[in-house]
């Protein structure tokens, strides 16, 4: 078994995206032949079910001080509850300043553990995963000093299409964030990535390697779909949260597709996960309306029973002016479940995807694009076959085998067995 470190701010009690695919790492790598130390943040809390090292940062510091109550918050609620709105003046200040990102501060007490990770573990490789990106420079930091094989794993691209919806208006933050990339770039043993288009946009940097592992989902958390009994109205759901996932992320055109729709069709719309409140307000005239449902947040478990109860699933990403590099997680739980996929989203990565499995409908960020997707699936005439078989190359086991492949190349005859 060899033993490698991974760097994950992103791991349990932290409920994102990105958690899942670090904690699959940690689940499926040992299956192929290595074993991961996981460093981490303590921003957020502990969980024992997922032990790792914990390192302390500002943030954390920053949370006990302005929100301390967020501890009392179950696992699910605690790292998406916001200390300080965007617009008061310590978050300006450092989403203005602060570079590649807030989770810099980070680094020093991230590095003293990580260093003595490798003085005590027989560790062989690094592993970092990002965003944040702060995470690669850890990353760097550690191949420069100790000499150790490095993977560099962008979930999201850092200055292409970057989540990070201020870092193209702040050309201090931009230039810097894109020499530090291609430092990261050039210089990481191997680069991995979720999408081909963020694979094309890393290899333009200079990388000497770049490999695509998608994002996925546990073959055993998928449950069986649930078959719709009476007459009761098509079920569309959206698990997930909106601007909590990007802000610029909104329900807006889905709400005033689905009212233009209203009587047209006897449909429902359930919206299950965080809204804020300006998004529950944006909601609402459909909740009047009869045509939706506000569930809140609820566990992953509860959120993956509600994929398996629905006629469709609904996913929103947030039309931009470049090519998506991103394919939002729950896109693969969706497909999994066999259920068509209405997705609004522009053109890029998940768009090629669903086209390509025949999962669902794809539209812009038009209201009478996605009024008449509603109106075509509710009544069977949207010209899709979901078929959960084809995502099998998509189990989360699958993406760690192929991460698997890559330590063993960046390894080469120094691996230790």
């Amino acid at each position: 078994m060899t033993d490698v470190l991974l760097v994950a701010y992103h791991y349990p009690p932290i409920v994102s995206g990105g958690t899942q695919r670090a904690v699959s790492f940690t689940r499926h790598l040992p299956a192929f032949g290595f074993r991961p130390h996981v460093l981490t943040t303590n921003a957020f809390g502990d969980d024992t079910a997922f032990p790792a090292y914990r390192s302390g940062e500002l943030v954390g510091w920053y949370r006990s001080l302005f929100n301390s109550g967020a501890e009392t918050l179950s696992p699910h609620l605690r790292s998406r509850s916001r200390t300080g709105h965007r617009g008061s003046l310590p978050v300006r200040l450092a989403r203005a300043l602060l570079v590649p990102d807030g989770q810099v501060g980070w680094l020093p007490s991230a590095y003293r553990i990580a260093r003595h990770i490798l003085n005590t573990r027989p560790v062989q490789a690094v592993l970092t995963t990002g965003p944040p990106f702060s995470s690669h420079l850890l990353g760097l930091a550690l191949h420069r000093t100790a000499n150790i094989p490095w993977v560099a794993d962008f979930r999201d691209l850092w200055t292409h299409d970057p989540l990070d919806d201020q870092l193209l208006s702040s050309p201090f933050r931009l230039g810097l964030g894109r020499r530090l990339e291609r430092v990261v770039c050039r210089e990481a043993s191997h680069v991995t990535c979720a999408t081909d288009v963020a694979s094309g946009h890393l290899l333009s940097t200079g990388s000497r390697r770049v490999s695509q592992i998608p994002n996925g989902f546990e073959t055993d958390e998928i449950p069986s779909a649930v078959e719709k009994t009476g007459s009761g109205p098509f079920r569309y759901v959206h698990t997930g949260s909106f601007s909590g996932s990007h802000p610029l992320r909104s329900p807006q055109i889905l709400v005033e597709a689905a009212l233009s729709v209203a009587d047209e069709v006897a449909f429902e719309i359930v919206f299950v996960g965080s809204l804020d409140a300006r998004e529950e307000a944006l909601v609402q005239p459909l909740v009047d309306a009869g045509r939706a449902r506000l569930i809140g947040p609820v566990n992953r478990r509860e959120s993956l029973d509600w994929q398996a109860k629905a006629d469709a699933l609904i996913v929103v990403d947030h039309p931009r002016n470049v090519l998506a590099s991103n394919i939002p997680g729950k896109v693969y739980e969706y497909g999994a479940t066999g259920k068509p996929i209405l997705a609004i989203v522009p053109a890029g990565a998940t768009d090629r995807l669903l086209r390509e499995m025949n999962a669902g409908v794809c539209v812009r960020h038009d209201a009478d694009q996605v009024a008449e997707a509603i109106v075509q699936l509710a009544d069977g005439t949207g010209g899709v076959r979901p078929d959960p078989i084809r995502w099998e190359p998509f189990r989360r086991s699958r993406s760690a085998e192929k991460m698997a492949e890559v330590l063993r190349e960046v390894l080469g005859p120094r691996r230790e067995g």
